[in-house]
């Protein structure tokens, strides 16, 4: 099966193979494929994690940690809220797709293993990232 495209100067269907739109005869060039025909390897510009059945959006540069105490104090788990630091989970956008780093000093964990204080790893759809022994978040798309 081909994957298909449209052309940038008549619409016309095309394959993203294609040097020609076979409708018109225009010339067709890389940016005529657009970012949906780019394949899975392309990484996502958003994520988001889910925590207690509320979903947090992630772009690049994007700390929770105001999010997950707010979520916190809304269910009644005030006294949790002080175990999340400042800058305790920030999400950064790179060209392999998105990274967690941890800056607060209370325990995170990222499936299981141990993300220390300044450390950056990568992180994918399905992770599961512990933060300070009791929030359990899932990454998402």
């Amino acid at each position: 099966m081909t994957d298909l495209t449209n052309c940038s100067d008549c619409g016309g269907i095309v394959g993203t193979n294609e040097q020609f739109c076979s409708h018109c005869g225009a010339t067709l060039s890389t940016a005529d494929v657009g970012p949906e025909d780019e394949g899975e390897d392309a990484v996502p510009t958003t994520l988001s994690v889910s925590v207690g059945g509320e979903t947090i959006a992630i772009e690049d540069g994007t700390a929770i940690d105001d999010q997950l105490r707010q979520l916190l104090r809304d269910g009644g788990r005030h006294d949790q809220a002080k175990w999340i630091d400042d800058g305790h989970l920030v999400f950064q956008r790179g060209d392999d797709g998105f990274t967690l780093s941890t800056h607060g000093d209370n325990l995170t964990r990222l499936n299981g293993d141990r993300v220390r204080p300044g450390e950056s790893v990568p992180v994918e759809v399905g992770d599961e990232i512990e933060v300070s022994g009791f929030l359990r978040l899932t990454v998402e798309q």
